[in-house]
């Protein structure tokens, strides 16, 4: 015999859902509701259906315990800034994309990144700062230094590469590490440039700063080499503390102050400015 819920019932489950849902009404009102009306399908032998709805009923009242077990950060504000983080997450993909496959390719994770602002919004007001931060990639103008030093750096991804540093950054496939070379990327408006090197370094060769510096040339970028014969990577200041030390490869830092004194014609030990 197919057991046929009474309307009545029907609609005592609904106010019971609402109620449950929407009302703050005491927990205890709240299981003697369910229980009173779950007893009814066991009894009528609908035992399927009675275990279906106590596993429903018992979802919501684990969810109304949670207002006693978490605060208000934890159950408010926390969905805010997991939306945010999940925005920022998708609009650095977007930067990825626009990088290795262009525009056309970075759609979704662009759809995404708004999307997650939106629901972080939503979650908490204070969500639209997150705007701001969003939608720095997206500007016209990057913020650009004035001047760059760069100590054996890694520069291309390509013969010469130190193939660690671009497998952290875009995984083992050669096309995704190659739109992180900067060889190929310097353009008149690159920032002067001060760097140096050593020749026996063999964990960063040496090519790097030479494709660098061959890119600032034809670029026509200021720029500022020293190669310096001894000394590993990681020698840093040259110093006992960090490396070996070497008079004349700590030199390095002398050169990189002058270097700035002339290009900004601003000497440091005098504080006298240039006409």
């Amino acid at each position: 015999m197919r057991f046929r819920m009474d309307p009545r019932a029907k609609l005592y489950l609904l106010l019971l859902a609402n109620l449950m849902l929407f009302f703050h009404v005491s927990l205890a009102a709240e299981a003697i509701m369910a229980a009173l009306f779950l007893l009814l399908f066991f009894l009528s032998g609908c035992y399927a259906a009675g275990l279906r709805l106590t596993a429903i009923y018992g979802v919501l009242l684990a969810l109304d315990f949670m207002r006693f077990s978490q605060s208000r950060l934890a159950t408010i504000d926390i969905y805010g800034t997991f939306f945010i983080l999940l925005g920022a997450y998708f609009m650095l993909w977007y930067c990825q994309q626009v990088l290795t496959v262009g525009v056309n390719g970075a759609v979704l994770p662009m759809f995404l990144g708004g999307l997650d602002f939106g629901l972080g919004c939503a979650s908490k007001w204070t969500g639209i700062y997150a705007g701001a931060g969003l939608a720095v990639p997206g500007l016209p103008e990057q913020p650009r230094p004035d001047a760059v030093i760069l100590g054996y750096p890694v520069i291309t991804a390509g013969e010469y590469a130190h193939r660690g540093s671009f497998v952290q950054l875009a995984g083992e496939d050669p096309a995704a590490q190659q739109a992180f070379s900067l060889e190929d990327k310097i353009t008149p408006r690159t920032p002067p440039v001060f760097v140096w090197h050593t020749m026996e370094d063999e964990t960063v060769p040496v090519e790097n700063t030479l494709l660098l510096v061959s890119a600032l040339h034809r670029a026509g970028v200021p720029c500022e080499a020293h190669l310096f014969e001894k000394g590993c990577h990681g020698t840093s200041l040259s110093t006992a503390e960090v490396n070996h030390p070497s008079a004349h490869r700590s030199r390095w830092l002398t050169l990189a102050r002058e270097w700035l004194d002339d290009t900004f014609d601003f000497h440091l030990g005098t504080g006298e400015t240039g006409g």
